[in-house]
């Protein structure tokens, strides 16, 4: 596996007025770079450049309804039919991933049921699959590439 934070130098990054900002590969627009954005961004190059998966079968910061909450999931990737397939929750780099924060994933996923979860926050990442009876989620080490889904 990669480290996510040396997907950092791949970003493209712009000062202005004195404000910081960076470019999404996904969005294609500037946005303020904070410390969430900027593990963001560099989960991005990951899933493209590290694993494979098309820039065009992902989705950023879109909304979502848990409990008849409006929430924002960070990362979605879609499979060939595009059916959701992975769900990431992105953290600052200075986030430990507590419980708390894999319940957040859990809680959305309870929306898309998708086969992997990840919560990362760009130094330590944890990986979930859908198990074969398809009931509930096991800790693995690595997301798949790309050419073996």
């Amino acid at each position: 596996m990669h480290n996510i934070i040396d997907y950092v130098s791949r970003l493209e990054i712009e000062e202005r007025e004195g404000k910081k900002y960076v470019k999404c590969m996904i969005r294609n627009r500037q946005l303020v770079l904070q410390p969430e954005e900027l593990v963001r961004q560099a989960y991005l190059y990951y899933l493209v450049e590290g694993l494979g998966y098309s820039s065009m079968k992902i989705a950023v910061e879109k909304g979502l309804k848990v409990n008849n909450l409006r929430r924002r999931f960070d990362i979605m990737v879609y499979d060939k039919k595009l059916d959701p397939y992975i769900l990431v929750e992105v953290k600052s780099m200075f986030i430990e991933l507590t419980m708390d924060v894999l319940e957040q994933v859990s809680h959305y996923n309870l929306v898309y049921k998708v086969p992997f979860m990840v919560v990362t926050n760009g130094k330590d990442q944890h990986v979930f699959q859908l198990d074969e009876t398809g009931m509930q989620y096991k800790k693995i080490e690595f997301l798949p590439l790309k050419e073996n889904v």
